[in-house]
């Protein structure tokens, strides 16, 4: 009989690097890092391999309101414009209302509310051994 898979605690591995300078980690770094941790899984080998173990939840343009589908270790991607379908950023979701992500500015990693980036998102996706 199979084991149910266990899913790790995000905001335990989230408290640890709160805080940390954009310098020690910058987005994809600190997505690397919490899903090496959490699940012993690195993404990091080239994105064909990332995209492989990921699976689309929404994309800009699908009418279902993305934040009421996310799940923890969903990751948060974002864009900057709206006529460039491509990421600029990413962070993975932490629970009902927020995502962890590393900024740029003094603040580095922090917890943000999904809502107040919502503009900028681009897509949500799930690893698939997540979906389900």
């Amino acid at each position: 009989m199979n084991q149910p898979l266990r899913i790790p605690n995000i905001r335990a591995l989230v408290d640890e690097v709160l805080g940390a300078p954009y310098s020690q980690w910058d987005c994809w770094a600190l997505t690397r890092h919490l899903l090496i941790q959490g699940f012993d899984l690195d993404i990091a080998k080239e994105p064909s391999h990332a995209a492989a173990l990921m699976q689309e939840v929404w994309y800009r343009g699908d009418s279902r309101d993305p934040v009421a589908l996310t799940k923890p270790w969903d990751l948060y991607i974002t864009c900057e414009r709206d006529d460039r379908p491509w990421s600029t950023h990413v962070g993975l979701v932490v629970d009902d209302t927020t995502f962890v992500h590393a900024r740029t500015s003094a603040t580095g990693v922090a917890l943000e509310r999904m809502r107040r980036w919502k503009p900028k998102l681009l897509q949500l996706a799930r690893l698939r051994q997540l979906v389900g």
